[in-house]
């Protein structure tokens, strides 16, 4: 679950709530799963956050600009993709 409030959580098979973390902005976008303990988070005003399994910060990265909605994220080489104004940005956090 995501929005406007700026809260990401994850939930399990009961709708127990076993991820919760606050990147401040909107998020408007899809949470991506990037490999088995992480999430790739995107907020409103173009900051992706890689939050780990516990809710925390594993990594940061500005992406210069006010990203779309939409990710998308190659399985094959495991970026998560995002359009940034008119320009198409791979992320790749490097984790297993």
């Amino acid at each position: 679950a995501w929005g406007e409030d700026g809260v990401f959580e994850a939930l399990d098979a009961t709708g127990r709530v076993v991820v919760s973390y606050t990147a401040g902005p909107p998020i408007q976008a899809e949470v991506v799963r990037e490999g088995a303990r992480h999430f790739a988070v995107l907020d409103s005003k173009g900051t992706m956050h890689l939050v780990d399994d516990r809710g925390a910060v594993a990594a940061k990265l500005d992406l210069g600009g006010v990203p779309g909605t939409e990710l998308a994220q190659t399985r094959s080489m495991g970026l998560v993709v995002v359009a940034v104004g008119s320009e198409v940005v791979a992320v790749d956090f490097f984790v297993p």
